[in-house]
């Protein structure tokens, strides 16, 4: 079975996640920051090396002065993607 932090879909979540802090410019120093995390914590789990759990998206959401369901949506839109009930 694959790996959670290699399925299509939570890849796809996270391409998301980072395009949509992008297309703020917000940085990941800033999240980070934000965070009190080292920005290589942030990097790390953009790029799927670390798996981003619901307290964390939340804490995500509030350094990037976002509400939580913007960045759930994110997460229903890459599971629509994929065509998954």
């Amino acid at each position: 079975m694959r790996s959670n932090l290699h399925n299509p879909v939570y890849q796809d979540f996270l391409r998301r996640l980072v395009e949509y802090r992008k297309d703020r410019n917000i940085s990941q120093v800033s999240v980070s920051a934000r965070l009190g995390k080292e920005q290589s914590h942030l990097s790390k789990s953009e790029r799927g090396e670390r798996r981003i759990d619901a307290i964390e998206l939340v804490q995500i959401a509030r350094a990037m002065d976002v509400p939580p369901s913007d960045l759930l949506a994110l997460a229903e839109a890459a599971i629509d993607a994929a065509k998954i009930k």
